[in-house]
């Protein structure tokens, strides 16, 4: 066995679609001047691939659209959690303060009655 066969058996072969192997063409975009790429010779088998990418591009971008709207909607209840909280919080806050200022009352008239 020589050391060019075993090299070839190592390289993947390219082939699109139908099986063909595909052809080398170069970029004529402002973008990729020049620039050298794959793709099938034959348009037609060209064209039905772009379209079944582009079905599934569609699909892919509506279960994002959906995914973000679910999370749109959880993110709102989540900014209602906070603001029912924070309610609770501060009426909690408001409960202690009076409490500390009526123990303060309490304490202080209880000092003054044993002193008068």
């Amino acid at each position: 066995m020589s050391a060019s066969s075993s090299s070839d058996s190592r390289r993947f072969k390219l082939v699109c679609a139908r099986g063909d192997e595909p052809g080398i063409f170069t970029s004529n975009t402002d973008l990729n001047p020049c620039c050298r790429f794959r793709r099938c010779i034959n348009t037609e088998e060209q064209l039905k691939c772009e379209e079944v990418t582009a079905v599934a591009m569609a699909e892919r971008l509506k279960m994002k659209e959906d995914e973000l709207l679910y999370l749109k909607s959880k993110v709102n209840d989540l900014e209602e959690q906070v603001q029912v909280l924070s309610k609770r919080n501060i009426f909690r806050n408001l409960i202690v303060c009076v409490s500390v200022v009526l123990f303060a009352v309490l304490l202080f008239s209880l000092g003054k009655g044993e002193n008068g």
